[in-house]
């Protein structure tokens, strides 16, 4: 430091009195760098700060590093001290004109902010300096917010105690400071009754967290009310100087927003029950709920258009010319009243789809009156307006009617005189034009000279408004002489000044043939073309006594189920069929015959004594016996008879069922028997599955079945199991069982089902159910390898690992036509190798051991 001529002070390094002067007559502290950071030059004030720093080593002084002072005042991470090293090399390089940092800095008395800046001068920078201690205290404490908010507010020290409020909080809660400073703010404003929320809150912002919270606070007559609450810590010198409690009352707000839901949730249940369009908005005119209708008119669904402005969803055009038009809830809102659309409004849909619309809107109120939207409702009247144009044009241009609609339209008068028709009503009624109108509508009903009033149905007419209109189902006569059922929507119009009818004509043919078919299909049964089991309860229930005596039997087909498992429901169905044709063939016209549940039949004879009946039954069984199938077919029959007014016909049905099922129990087992042996001749046929070879089977099964001490009910069950073990492959076509080559994976897939199939036959049955199980297992092998089920071990039915054994030995030992058989020890050498593989090691053993005694 020096004292140059003129009395100037200098700080500086080699610079002129010029320059030195600049600086001085700077308030703030002002330092001149060099390009590489050393500070040359420094006036009064930044002599001053230098003085003050001198302690914390903050290298401010004349000659030193400027940038090695930056890790003083930076406090920030080294990764951040380098970017800011990098902004100030930046500026002492001539890259960037200037640059401003905020600081603090402890000095010997006090800590204090500073604003740094550095301007581009000269070769190197201008450093300006200012203290902004005075500002940054004034902004970080409360009193010009707590002075001018206006939310109640309560200053906390930091031991929580109240210390001020302002005149909100004062108003809002009817205290004054008198009565609450020094006081915990939940003994004030919880009374016991919030469980202590905000000491909760106090203590998360002494730990330095911003809070925000609603709940209830009472005021001092113990009126709840419900707040939002923020508590901010008031920081002072980096040290927690107290809490703002800041209260917004939102009571009235929540209760708005309990009312809006309230009636949000009124409007979605009327939106869902009105048929046209409808659409609500909220007070700005943003869509917050749309029904189905208006989502399928204006091409945006609910969950894309919420939100949204209703300009943007609601597109809405002149007809005529394609100018936009106003958005009729735009007007509501602004003036709060009903407001509706022009009739030559269009609505384009979002695919580009064109509507004729005809609307209204009006305003939402609250329960206060206040205006919270909008409703508006619409609906497509493109074919009403269509036709009102076209009847406007043809009433100025043609007087006539359109010809390109696809519905028949007649133009009548008063008295019903056809004036117009369009193409439709030529084509479909195959009249000339001029033929036709020349007619009244009259000519075109069959029943004109029977039970049609017309003076009445005139009188009628002209009694009607205009616009209104009458929907009715007559038949109309075609040129040809046929009929044609139609409905007719006829409506009052002005034309030409004069009122007319004009009535909208479409053709139902198709819609009464599908009533009629759901009509026969609620009285017959469509496989037999008999009455169903509806109509024959209605019969019983209304039987007259003059009817009595009335004879019921029932018919039963036995065996039906194995035959669908085995043979297919198709030779099921066929057999049905057959059936029902002969029952009908044989019974009296006066008897009522119905299919009564899936293979029963019920015949009801009115005036008909038990005995005759019971002749009935045996004609029934004779013809049965004639019907040709190559399956074996019979029938159970039961007969009952209701003699008395006071018996019940549902009681007679009764004992008829129980009739059919006493001649089950002694004939149908005979029946299954007969079937049964008809599917063994039928595998025989179809493969290599010989008697012989079942008879074989059974001896081996027997012989292995003693030998292992099996008990007299489990040896007849496993020689039944031998008998039908592959009773499935009766449902595989010949071609597959006999393929003398390798089958394919479909024909493999097809006979590895073969278990199952005869799982299915055998359960269908109670003296073969027995052995089902066996049946679905005899593929299984003990290492799980098998199939269908890939059962391993003792898994498998005892019975079905028997079977296994002797099965195997007995095609070894037999061949087949395409190979040749095993001599007995190679068979059973063979068993032995696959014992515990795809034998049962114990059983296989016992088996070649029995063999090779005998």
């Amino acid at each position: 430091m020096t004292e140059a001529a003129g009395g100037v002070r200098t700080y500086n390094l080699d610079l002129n009195n010029e320059t030195q002067h600049l600086l001085n007559s700077i308030s703030q502290g002002a330092a001149i760098l060099g390009g590489k950071g050393t500070i040359k030059a420094v006036n009064t004030s930044w002599q001053q700060l230098a003085e003050k720093c001198e302690e914390s080593q903050f290298g401010l002084e004349l000659g030193n590093d400027f940038l090695q002072s930056v890790d003083q005042f930076s406090e920030s991470s080294s990764t951040n001290t380098r970017r800011l090293k990098e902004k100030i090399e930046a500026v002492l390089a001539g890259r960037s004109p200037q640059y401003s940092l905020k600081y603090s800095l402890l000095t010997s008395e006090k800590k204090c902010w500073y604003r740094m800046k550095l301007n581009r001068y000269q070769n190197g920078a201008l450093v300006l300096q200012e203290n902004i201690t005075e500002q940054m205290l004034e902004k970080l404490w409360y009193q010009p917010l707590f002075d001018k908010n206006g939310e109640a507010i309560a200053v906390l020290d930091e031991n929580t105690e109240i210390i001020n409020i302002n005149e909100q909080f004062k108003e809002k809660f009817k205290y004054d400071l008198e009565e609450v400073a020094g006081k915990k703010l939940d003994k004030v404003l919880e009374r016991g009754k919030a469980d202590s929320a905000d000491r909760d809150m106090t203590s998360k912002v002494l730990d330095e967290e911003k809070t925000i919270q609603k709940g209830i606070r009472y005021e001092r007559d113990g009126s709840p009310r419900e707040y939002r609450i923020k508590e901010v810590p008031v920081k002072i010198e980096e040290e927690i100087k107290g809490i703002y409690v800041i209260f917004e009352d939102i009571t009235i707000r929540k209760e708005k927003q309990r009312q809006l839901q309230k009636n949000k949730e009124r409007l979605e249940i009327t939106l869902k029950s009105i048929g046209d369009g409808v659409i609500a908005t909220d007070k700005a005119g943003r869509v917050d709920q749309m029904n189905d209708v208006a989502e399928e008119l204006t091409g945006w669904s609910l969950e894309k258009a919420e939100g949204r402005p209703l300009t943007e969803i609601f597109n809405i055009v002149n007809s005529h010319t394609g100018q936009p038009v106003e958005n009729p809830v735009k007007e509501v809102l602004n003036s709060g009243i009903k407001v509706g659309l022009a009739n030559h409004t269009m609505l384009i849909s979002r695919d580009g789809s064109e509507y004729q619309i005809a609307d209204s809107a009006a305003p939402i109120r609250d329960k206060e009156g206040e205006l919270s939207g909008c409703v508006l409702t619409f609906r497509d009247v493109t074919e009403e307006y269509r036709m009102r144009e076209e009847l406007k044009k043809r009433e100025q241009k043609y007087h006539g009617m359109i010809d390109n609609c696809f519905e028949m339209i007649y133009l009548h008068d008063l008295q019903g005189n056809i004036l117009e028709v369009n193409q439709a009503v030529l084509e479909k009624m195959g009249y000339a034009r001029k033929e036709i109108e020349g007619m009244t509508v009259f000519d075109l009903h069959p029943s004109r000279k029977g039970t049609y009033d017309e003076e009445k149905i005139i009188k009628q007419w002209k009694n009607w408004d205009v616009g209104q209109r009458f929907l009715m189902e007559r038949e109309h006569i075609r040129a040809d002489g046929t009929r044609m059922p139609v409905e007719i929507s006829t409506g009052k119009v002005k034309f030409a000044g004069k009122e007319h009818l004009i009535a909208f004509v479409r053709d139902i043919s198709q819609r009464r043939e599908r009533e009629k078919k759901l009509e026969y299909l609620s009285r017959y049964d469509r496989l037999t073309d008999l009455y169903n089991r509806n109509h024959m309860e209605e019969k019983l229930e209304s039987l007259d006594e003059n009817e009595l005596p009335a004879s019921l039997l029932i018919i039963d087909i036995n065996g039906l189920k194995i035959i669908n498992d085995t043979y297919g429901h198709e030779k099921g169905d066929e057999l049905l069929v057959k059936t029902s044709r002969l029952l009908h063939r044989i019974s009296r016209e006066k008897d009522t015959l119905a299919r009564w549940a899936g293979d029963e039949f019920v015949i009801l004879q009115p005036n008909t004594e038990l005995e005759k009946a019971q002749e009935f039954r045996d004609k029934i069984e004779h013809k049965a016996r004639e019907i040709e199938s190559d399956i074996p077919f019979s029938v159970a029959i039961g007969v009952s008879c209701k003699t008395k007014a006071d018996e019940s016909i549902f009681s007679s049905l009764h004992e008829a069922e129980n009739s059919m099922d006493y001649y089950k129990l002694t004939s149908e087992k005979s029946s299954r028997n007969k079937l049964l042996s008809n599917l063994l001749s039928t595998l025989e046929v179809k493969s290599d599955e010989t008697k012989e070879h079942a008879v074989r089977m059974s001896d081996y099964a027997v012989q292995l079945g003693e030998r292992i001490g099996l008990n007299q009910d489990k040896m007849n069950k496993l020689t039944l199991l031998a008998t039908l073990h592959d009773i499935g492959k009766v449902t595989i076509s010949e071609e597959i069982l006999t393929k003398p080559g390798e089958l394919n994976d479909e024909e493999w897939k097809i006979i590895r089902d073969h278990p199952h199939k005869g799982y299915s036959i055998a359960s269908s049955t109670d003296e073969f159910s027995t052995v089902a199980e066996g049946i679905l297992c005899h593929h299984e092998r003990w290492d799980g390898e098998g199939y269908p089920q890939g059962l391993s071990g003792k898994e498998i039915p005892l019975l079905a690992r028997i079977i296994s054994i002797v099965d195997a030995f007995d095609v070894m030992t037999n061949g087949r036509p395409y190979k040749e058989p095993l001599s007995e020890e190679e068979a059973l050498e063979e068993i032995e190798n696959c014992a515990g593989t795809q034998f049962d090691p114990v059983l296989a053993e016992k088996f070649v051991d029995l063999r090779r005694e005998s």
